[in-house]
């Protein structure tokens, strides 16, 4: 069987796209009420989000969220991919006694345009996060070496 090795290899893999670190305001509505929350990374389907210890959700979560750097409120509605309390980040405001709730989202329902532009935003930023570490790839490569 080794000849199927490496076929399925993405199978195992949660995630397939790239995630950036963020840090933007998000409201959540539950139930006629308002939560606010802190995103903390993005990806082009989903994010991340630390958020006060207690209250009820459901599997689906009504939301909006800014884009960083960009003008524009995206709403969404995501699923629940994990639910979990931790520790919270040095300064962070939002939880009590140091812990929060980290939340993972993954969006299930979000306009066309407002895709477009968080997949555009991620990609262009991590592509820019990664040139930065792999500029000068090219000239340690070891076929230039003497």
């Amino acid at each position: 069987m080794s000849y199927m090795m490496g076929t399925i290899w993405n199978e195992g893999r949660r995630r397939s796209s790239p995630r950036i670190g963020v840090e933007t305001f998000c409201t959540e509505f539950q139930q006629d009420a308002m939560q606010h929350a802190i995103v903390t990374d993005l990806s082009a389907n989903g994010l991340c989000m630390l958020r006060p210890i207690g209250g009820r959700h459901g599997r689906t979560i009504p939301m909006e969220f800014e884009i960083p750097e960009v003008d524009e409120v995206l709403w969404a509605l995501g699923e629940v991919c994990f639910d979990q309390v931790k520790h919270a980040p040095p300064n962070c405001t939002i939880g009590m006694a140091g812990m929060v709730r980290s939340t993972g989202v993954r969006l299930i329902g979000v306009a066309e345009r407002h895709k477009r532009l968080l997949r555009e935003y991620v990609m262009d930023t991590w592509r820019d996060l990664d040139a930065d570490i792999n500029d000068n790839w090219l000239m340690s490569a070891s076929c230039y070496r003497s």
